[in-house]
């Protein structure tokens, strides 16, 4: 990691506990306390789970599909029944394949999520302390 082009390692020690914003006893819980209000938890930004008719929608406003759509109408306007039956079932299979791996997607998403490291090594107070990984904070500004 770098700060104005010089590496962690490479800077005098006063230099990064300023850059850092804390001693070299580490932050007090009521610093970490604050920077928790302010920064929020170490925590991985959660999408919207989306529901089974948010994802149809998205699958059938896809331009493609819209054009498949199109194609079908138009052979069954031109009386071109077999043709327009087998290009809205190739939409419809399509739209359900879409929509399970996209279900399978979040849930693998979720279980990554769980699987994640719960506890965590940090210098608080002049003392090695073990806390949760979400209460981890960051320094006044990240740059890296």
């Amino acid at each position: 990691m770098e700060i104005k082009g010089k590496s962690w390692h490479a800077m005098p020690i006063e230099e990064v506990l300023k850059e850092l914003d804390t001693t070299e006893e580490g932050l007090t819980d009521k610093e970490a306390e604050e920077r928790l209000k302010k920064y929020g938890y170490n925590e991985l930004r959660g999408k919207k789970i989306r529901t089974v008719f948010e994802l149809v929608w998205e699958e059938i406003t896809d331009p493609m599909i819209l054009i498949l759509i199109g194609a079908s109408i138009l052979s069954f306007v031109l009386k071109e029944w077999v043709e327009g039956f087998v290009i809205l079932f190739i939409v419809f299979v399509n739209t359900i394949i879409s929509v399970i791996q996209e279900k399978k997607a979040e849930a693998s998403i979720e279980a990554l999520k769980s699987m994640s490291s719960s506890s965590a090594r940090a210098f608080r107070q002049g003392e090695d302390s073990l806390i949760t990984s979400k209460e981890l904070v960051i320094r006044r500004y990240c740059n890296t």
